[in-house]
């Protein structure tokens, strides 16, 4: 006869009874959760506006560092809680026996940082000479060397340079070179539709031309805008 082999398992003497190993784990399953306590929450962060290259918009509406400003009259810097205020802008001087219409229109016309007061009359859609200057070089329309004496002998050829400033829109300057009082020679020049222009006249220097001269530039209208003397001699 063959008798069985059997494992048994028998508890410590300080090892709870079955019974109270089961009461224990059914109160375990059946008790209530503490209560989660939330996270405090944070203030929500405010936008921060940005132009189109990713730079900072500031208060005036001028972006930052390396975005673009925008154009206009500079402001002075807020100091001691006082508001800005805009820089007074330059005075034009208004030549005597200018029209009101021509007036009007040289008062409308944007003021260039190059810009500066008429040589002269103000004629058509305001426009003005404020440089005008004569020489044996003209390089860029910026003449150079001599101004006021020209000698057959050595100099070739005069020009005048001017810089007009006008309305956007195409118009024409008149330039006459008259001797003693007498025209002898007339050039019209184009004026492009830009804000300030650099052009020149010429005039040949010849033995038959020695005496008194005076280069004048005229609107398309008839106004004298500049006008410059010179001599020639042998």
């Amino acid at each position: 006869m063959v008798l069985g082999v059997g494992y048994a398992w028998y508890p410590t003497p300080d090892a709870p009874a079955p019974s109270q190993q089961l009461a224990a784990i059914a109160a375990a399953h059946t008790q209530t959760p503490p209560p989660t306590v939330p996270a405090p929450l944070r203030p929500p962060i405010a936008p921060v506006a940005t132009d189109a290259i990713g730079s900072v918009a500031t208060a005036d509406g001028e972006s930052g560092a390396h975005g673009p400003r925008a154009e206009g009259p500079k402001r002075r810097g807020r100091k001691h809680g006082k508001p800005t205020r805009p820089i007074a802008q330059t005075k034009r001087r208004i030549p005597a026996g200018t029209t009101d219409d021509h007036a009007d229109a040289f008062r409308k016309l944007p003021h260039g940082r190059g810009d500066a007061t008429p040589l002269g009359g103000i004629g058509s859609e305001g426009v003005h000479v404020d440089h005008l200057a004569v020489g044996t070089k003209a390089p860029d329309s910026i003449c150079s060397g001599e101004s006021d004496k020209f000698s057959t002998h050595r100099d070739d050829m005069i020009f005048a340079c001017i810089r007009v400033v006008h309305r956007r829109l195409p118009q024409r300057l008149m330039v006459r070179w008259e001797r003693d009082g007498h025209l002898v020679r007339r050039q019209w020049l184009p004026i492009p539709d830009v804000h300030a222009y650099r052009t020149r006249a010429s005039l040949p220097v010849r033995v038959r031309f020695r005496g008194d001269w005076e280069v004048r530039v005229l609107s398309d209208d008839g106004v004298e805008l500049a006008t410059h003397r010179f001599r020639i001699d042998d």
